[in-house]
């Protein structure tokens, strides 16, 4: 089998191990995806709810009129992880819904994520966008020097998020690595653990879910850094975020964050 670019690049700096960041995007979101069923099983909704704000900007993204805001610009975008982004673990995750939840609530679930996927792209592809001065930086993507072929690949797989990010590129926005390959490799053993249940409800305890906490604001500290240290004055950003992050509070104060999706 031909190595891919994402495996050469975790094997040669020993970050991740092999398929690691097919795994990671799917493990560290399977706490949520799995409460997507549950709140779909009660009858509620299985998502948070997302719909299309409208963005009166009267501009090109990343080109202001004269007279407007002239700092940095962040729109933040809230995701929701699909089957495609979970490559070979996504059947074995979707098993786990149907056995626990059934496979009409687990179906339901599904749908409304696809849902969300079309409000989250009308959103996003409404913003005009000024070649070379708008970045884009993604949840789960590491530093690394191959984040485009990373994005590539988990496009061709059907993943709705990463096919914008190469939508967003073409139109001339940048795309950035956002993450630290270090802390992404701790989120993975940590989630491996939830996931293949050696931390078991019985056995859970407060520091388990003080570590995950811990971890979870680490990597919104380094997210928030890497974007202002990247983002050049005058320019925009346009993040992709995992709904259980938290990078606004860390953000230098001249960014000025939108919100084209609510949740």
């Amino acid at each position: 089998m031909k190595e891919t670019p994402r495996q050469r690049f975790f094997e040669s700096r020993s970050y991740l191990p092999q398929k690691c960041l097919k795994s990671v995007y799917i493990l560290k979101n399977t706490i949520y995806t799995l409460a997507v069923a549950v709140n779909a099983s009660s009858g509620g909704p299985a998502h948070p709810q997302l719909f299309f704000r409208g963005i009166e900007l009267g501009m090109t993204v990343g080109n202001e009129p004269e007279g407007s805001f002239s700092g940095r610009m962040l729109f933040s975008i809230p995701i929701i992880h699909t089957q495609a982004d979970m490559g070979g673990l996504g059947r074995s995750v979707e098993k786990i819904k149907i056995l626990k939840y059934g496979r009409e609530k687990a179906n339901r679930s599904t749908r409304l994520v696809d849902k969300a996927w079309e409000d989250i792209e009308a959103a996003v592809e409404s913003l005009p966008i000024a070649s070379g001065r708008v970045r884009i930086y993604q949840d789960g993507l590491p530093v690394c020097g191959v984040e485009r072929k990373i994005v590539s690949e988990l496009a061709e797989t059907g993943s709705r998020n990463h096919q914008l990010l190469l939508r967003l590129e073409e139109r001339g926005a940048v795309l950035m690595g956002t993450e630290s390959p270090q802390l992404l490799l701790a989120e993975y053993n940590r989630a491996a653990e939830e996931l293949t249940g050696a931390a078991k409800p019985t056995t859970r305890t407060r520091e388990t879910d003080t570590r995950a906490h811990s971890l979870l604001s680490e990597r919104d500290k380094y997210i928030a850094a890497r974007i202002n240290k990247t983002l050049a004055s005058g320019e925009t950003a346009i993040l992709f975020l995992g709904m259980l992050h938290s990078v606004e509070p860390h953000l230098d104060p001249d960014i000025r964050v939108i919100h084209p999706v609510r949740r």
